[in-house]
């Protein structure tokens, strides 16, 4: 109906309230329509409540709940207030208390620094990890979705760079002390072999004679030069898994590629009249030397089997049972075949030193492991009282940062 006044259920318990409170609590509809002039009429409370009383009761309770709320309100104020002031007092008495103890300190004295002194008699001798040339394996960009490509021209650059950096590292440290010795521990697949897993003729470039040869010939050069420079040379070789002429098993343990590859270079090494290079070829697996009266065991790291790509656990509990097997303290335990650069403990006196490779990430890591490494090699120095002075990871060919081209792809295309 047009025109028709309505009012909230509120607004008419606030009247019924204020006309109690004035009236009391008896109504009287002459005198409720006459205090409002008809606005609202004591029949309009009625129509929406009933009765005056259950009118009046409601108007109670809707009092006090405003009011409870309204204390609730104030007390949490005056709460969160007080725990402000506490805040305050405590921050104040916390600056208080590190002022005063900063002014303690005041009279500290501090003596200019002298230089340490390095005994004469200090030297230290360097180490080299060798280990996953792989010569002769050959993979495109498009076998590593575009990251890393490896064959005999790139493992001849990495041979330049490797050679170029050993000789500065040595530099390095002999200006500071005398470094004497140079140690190579070569631990094996130094030839990438061609019966070692099906399809393995899709990725190699050269034969395995020719891995052989021309790869001994590359790596007794960078030994022949770096006898010129170094007093004394120290090589000591265990085999990988890729040199063996078939699977596993096929043939004599110690018939192996990367000895006849380490044989040659040798040979060649000793042709050229290097009086100052000694080789050390194990006819075991494992080789266990003595470095500054430091045990250091050498392994390629094939019997370990590493989970899900992750060998570490594995290496930890072999080597232990070598240890123990060997009833020897190692210091450093050597090993690559994971291409995994990394160095840990795995005992308070014991070190497992894990190698890279040369060739980075590969179609086996890329499409099996998910993973692309950089190619590394290892080099440390070792004095008499420490297996493991200094440490660099010589990084050899960058692994390619993937772009967008024109069509915005990233990886190869047909």
């Amino acid at each position: 109906m047009a025109g028709k006044q309505t009012y909230s259920d509120e607004f008419l318990l606030e009247r019924v309230l204020e006309f109690s409170s004035k009236f009391g609590e008896q109504s009287k509809r002459k005198n409720f329509d006459a205090y409002y002039k008809c606005t609202p009429t004591h029949l309009t409370v009625l129509r929406r409540f009933g009765t005056w009383e259950h009118a009046l009761l409601m108007a109670k309770e809707a009092k006090k709940d405003g009011k409870e709320d309204t204390n609730a309100l104030v007390n949490t104020v005056k709460f969160q207030q007080d725990r402000i002031d506490k805040l305050e007092s405590w921050g104040q008495l916390f600056v208080d208390v590190v002022k005063s103890s900063v002014e303690r300190f005041n009279t500290i004295k501090v003596t200019a620094p002298k230089p340490i002194k390095i005994g004469k008699s200090h030297y230290e001798h360097a180490n080299l990890l060798l280990s996953d040339a792989q010569v002769g394996t050959k993979f495109e960009l498009a076998d590593t979705m575009g990251k890393n490509a490896y064959d005999f021209d790139m493992f001849i650059k990495n041979c330049g760079l490797l050679k170029d950096a050993v000789q500065k590292i040595m530099q390095i440290h002999s200006a500071s002390y005398p470094v004497p010795r140079l140690n190579i521990w070569a631990a094996g697949d130094d030839v990438e072999g061609e019966l070692i897993f099906p399809g393995q003729q899709f990725f190699i470039d050269k034969p395995l004679i020719d891995q052989v040869f021309e790869g001994a010939k590359e790596i007794a050069e960078i030994i022949i030069y770096w006898s010129q420079i170094i007093q004394e040379i120290h090589v000591y070789q265990v085999p990988g898994n890729h040199g063996r002429p078939g699977k596993r098993g096929e043939n004599h343990p110690r018939t192996n590629w990367d000895t006849v590859f380490w044989m040659i270079v040798q040979l060649m090494v000793e042709k050229c009249g290097c009086k100052n290079v000694h080789f050390h070829l194990s006819k075991s697996s494992t080789l266990v030397a003595q470095v500054f009266g430091h045990n250091f065991l050498l392994s390629h790291g094939s019997e370990t089997r590493g989970w899900m790509g992750i060998p570490f656990y594995g290496r930890n509990r072999d080597v232990l049972k070598l240890v123990n097997a060997l009833e020897i303290p190692i210091k450093l335990a050597l090993c690559g075949h994971h291409h995994n650069y990394a160095s840990w403990d795995v005992a308070p006196r014991c070190e497992i030193v894990m190698n890279g490779s040369w060739i980075g990430g590969s179609p086996y890591s890329t499409t099996e492991l998910k993973t692309i490494n950089s190619p590394k090699q290892i080099m440390w120095g070792t004095s008499r009282k420490r297996a493991k002075t200094w440490m660099y990871p010589i990084e050899l060919h960058k692994i390619k940062k993937l772009e967008a081209n024109e069509a915005g792809l990233f990886t190869p295309t047909l």
